[in-house]
């Protein structure tokens, strides 16, 4: 066996670079998959903070389609000019995302509604509802005629922080007499 002693000397280092260029394209892939991670996991949090909201308003909205009658008519003696906690503008503002994303445009006193039965785990805040008269219809394609009140509820609900609120509406119609 014959050995070539100027053969070590010809590489020169070459597996030393090879090595290191693997190591540093190895490295970048870790670091750019460890990154990838955070913000996927940042993503996740945020669409979890935001099926919280989305469930606090849909709380909200039945219970408030579930306490509204008792809300118009307070007294049970079928007058609805008695009520209380309603407001009779509904009509007079805009009612857009940046309306109802202003919290200066949210009533206070008997007109904001918390949702009732047990505080929501995991919420920044308890959610809320407002509900508000509407101008009325009166159906005349039937005999005798039959009038209808509407109102509006507006639910707004905050998920685990309170950077992600969502509002959900819906209508109310009541048939008079």
């Amino acid at each position: 066996m014959k050995s070539h002693p100027g053969s070590l000397k010809a590489q020169g280092g070459t597996a030393l670079v090879v090595a290191l260029i693997f190591l540093t394209a190895l490295a970048l892939l870790g670091t750019s998959g460890a990154m990838n991670n955070a913000v996927q996991e940042r993503m996740a949090g945020n669409t979890r903070n935001r099926d919280l909201a989305f469930e606090a308003a849909e709380h909200a909205l039945r219970d408030a389609e579930a306490s509204l009658p008792a809300l118009l008519d307070p007294n049970g003696d079928g007058n609805t000019a008695d009520q209380t906690g309603t407001l009779a503008n509904g009509e007079d503002h805009a009612n857009d995302a940046a309306y109802w994303s202003d919290p200066t445009n949210w009533p206070s006193g008997s007109s904001l509604h918390s949702a009732g039965g047990a505080a929501l785990q995991g919420v920044a805040s308890q959610p809320v509802y407002v509900v508000e008269r509407m101008p009325g219809y009166t159906d005349t394609t039937v005999t005798p005629n039959i009038p209808y009140e509407f109102y509006r509820i507006t639910a707004r609900g905050v998920g685990g922080t309170s950077d992600s609120i969502v509002i959900l509406q819906s209508m109310y119609r009541l048939k008079m007499g």
